[in-house]
């Protein structure tokens, strides 16, 4: 009887030493970030602009509107840039999904 109780709390005690890693591979909270470092120039470029049209994202597409124009900028005074761009908005039922121009 007193093997079985041996063997009992060793075994106990192994599974309680495994089981209380913790690997900082899995747990974290520290914020990540990557860097990306584009290594060949591409001279054409697709833009997609979706703006959410809610009240409370007014003053973000106050701020996009307001610098669009040195975005533009700066894109027009890359030499052999093409570029394409298109606005869609998360309103589905203004204009009932109409393309306005």
């Amino acid at each position: 009887m007193l093997h079985k109780w041996k063997y009992f709390f060793l075994m106990a005690a192994s599974l309680v030493v495994m089981g209380c890693k913790e690997s900082a591979l899995f747990y974290t909270t520290s914020w990540q970030r990557a860097v990306f470092t584009q290594t060949k120039a591409e001279s054409s470029f697709d833009f997609l602009w979706v703006l959410d049209n809610s009240g409370s994202m007014k003053p973000r597409r106050d701020y996009l509107r307001d610098n669009l124009a040195n975005f533009l900028d700066t894109l027009n005074s890359r030499k052999a840039i093409n570029y394409q761009m298109a606005v869609v908005t998360t309103d589905a039922f203004r204009d009932n999904g109409a393309l306005i121009k």
